[in-house]
């Protein structure tokens, strides 16, 4: 079955509670989390997915609406999903954003100083 926001929608799914127990022992985290708005929400591991993946979750994510405008917390029930888009998108944007538009030093334009020679 899929919903309209085109997320999967799971039959079962692990608890948070079970899952901050289960990273507290070193677990890999579950790939998918109901947000407190009833949204289910993929988070696969991050080191499985390239960019055109890294893209693609984080717009489900975003898709989702599970946050509003005001800031998340520790405290809140949605924070594993906050976590997890905030690494998520840190990893995208430095591995797949700024190394693609990264130059490269045509040559030692400078090598001789600023004079001209």
């Amino acid at each position: 079955m899929v919903k309209s926001t085109g997320l999967a929608v799971a039959a079962t799914v692990a608890t948070w509670g079970l899952a901050a127990m289960s990273q507290a022992a070193g677990a890999a985290m579950p790939e998918r989390a109901i947000a407190s708005n009833g949204a289910v929400i993929e988070m696969p591991a991050i080191e499985r997915l390239d960019c055109a993946g890294m893209e693609r979750v984080l717009r489900l994510i975003d898709l989702a609406g599970y946050r509003g405008p005001a800031p998340l917390g520790p405290e809140d029930a949605d924070w594993p999903i906050f976590d997890y888009e905030d690494r998520l998108s840190r990893v995208h944007y430095f591995g797949c954003i700024v190394e693609r538009y990264r130059l490269e030093d045509p040559g030692p334009a400078f090598a001789f100083g600023f004079e001209p020679q």
